[in-house]
């Protein structure tokens, strides 16, 4: 009888909505995160790889 009740009911369905909402949030930024520090690590290495190959250019081109 207890877990019939509206009051049972309404106080269910509000959690279970809370629960899917800040999952879904969670999901949403996590995944909006992932991909601005991919980006962002990207950036790096390719910065990194520039300053390596205008290091090694000469060197080579010297050979």
């Amino acid at each position: 009888m207890v877990m019939r009740s509206i009051r049972w009911r309404l106080a269910a369905s509000y959690v279970l909505l809370t629960l899917l909402i800040v999952t879904l949030v969670g999901t949403a930024t996590l995944w909006l995160v992932r991909a601005s520090m991919e980006r962002q690590e990207i950036a790096f290495l390719t910065a990194n790889a520039n300053s390596v190959a205008r290091q090694v250019l000469p060197l080579w081109q010297a050979s």
